[in-house]
């Protein structure tokens, strides 16, 4: 059989953690799989980042999955609704959005005080779609506990497939008990993480189209004779807000006395991609650190070309800083 010579790509960037004085390292894939190790440990050349209020936060560039800024991106956290971008990520996988939800006990679950929930009642009938607009821009938990429910055959069902994607995913430090993010020792991921599953969930067109949505109306059910209208409060895309950013792709907020204010957000600006995560802040903090974030990707780096692809680097830098190394046969670096 004839090996086909295949270029892979691997990228290692030491990123500065100005918080802790200490430096990360990420590996990533350039867009067409060659190989391009690029070190920067302790660089006096790497661009100095932002401040940011929140206890932990992470900046990812997704087409190469290169980490620009890291802020105890590995340390565990309660992530609060931005669960709901792994609820919505397997109900896309698993379902079509025509499919019709009929609700059940479920529903009932947390519809309780202090939980944001739409009120469904059991036995009324949504399409998916219409679910998934509930789950991600009113940020309904009833309607992601129902979704769980339907895509996996129990709750507890479905937090076993959503463990399990996240394994697939890659990441190392999460652990799910519930579709919609209430409170749990158990409940638990860093923003490393949720920035790959963020990162995995904009492959997914349907997905990119929900979260960008600014409002929708949910018209009158079989058991509800109201019509219901929501609007996005996700600050950087809602087009009226003080905080919008131009180039937002949309994400998901969070909140709980137990998490604080968490936020995963993805924007795009000259073809370059950046996913910010912030977990950890006070109302308002976390949007000012996203905004802030996302100008320091898009101000301090730029999309390079070099042979074969192509690759995020600081706009310092020269391309012949790079040292680009060609390598083997059948995808295995020798």
């Amino acid at each position: 059989m004839k090996k086909n010579k295949v270029i892979r790509c691997t990228v290692f960037l030491m990123a500065m953690v100005l918080f802790f004085g200490r430096t990360q390292v990420a590996e990533a894939q350039v867009n067409n799989g060659a190989v391009y190790p690029i070190t920067t440990d302790e660089r006096a050349d790497w661009p100095k980042g932002p401040d940011v209020y929140a206890e932990t936060a992470v900046l990812m560039e997704p087409e190469t999955g290169l980490i620009l800024y890291d802020k105890g991106m590995n340390e565990k956290r309660y992530p609060a609704s931005t669960t709901k971008v792994m609820t919505t990520l397997l109900a896309l996988e698993n379902c079509s959005l025509d499919e019709v939800v009929t609700f059940t006990d479920a529903c009932k679950i947390h519809q309780v005080p202090g939980s944001g929930h739409i009120g469904m009642q059991v036995g009324e009938q949504l399409t998916m779609k219409q679910c998934l607009l509930a789950v991600m821009i009113k940020s309904a938990n009833d309607v992601a506990t129902e979704v769980g429910a339907y895509v996996a055959g129990s709750p507890e069902a479905f937090a076993d497939m959503m463990n399990q994607r996240a394994r697939e995913i890659g990441c190392l430090n999460t652990h799910f008990v519930n579709a919609s993010g209430m409170p749990d020792p158990e409940h638990y991921t860093t923003a490393y993480d949720m920035a790959l599953i963020f990162k995995e969930a904009l492959k997914n067109e349907d997905f990119k189209e929900i979260i960008g949505t600014q409002s929708f109306t949910i018209e009158p059910t079989n058991k509800n004779p109201e019509a219901r209208t929501y609007t996005t409060h996700h600050a950087l895309t809602a087009k009226t807000a003080p905080e919008y950013y131009e180039g937002s792709l949309g994400g998901k907020t969070g909140m709980t006395d137990a998490s604080r204010n968490t936020l995963v957000s993805g924007a795009e600006r000259n073809g370059v991609t950046l996913i910010a995560v912030a977990f950890r802040a006070s109302a308002g903090e976390v949007a000012q650190d996203h905004i802030h974030l996302f100008d320091y990707g898009f101000t301090q780096f730029e999309k390079r070309e070099v042979p074969g692809g192509s690759i995020i680097v600081p706009v310092s830098w020269k391309t012949d800083q790079l040292d680009i190394q060609e390598t083997v046969e059948d995808g295995r670096i020798l």
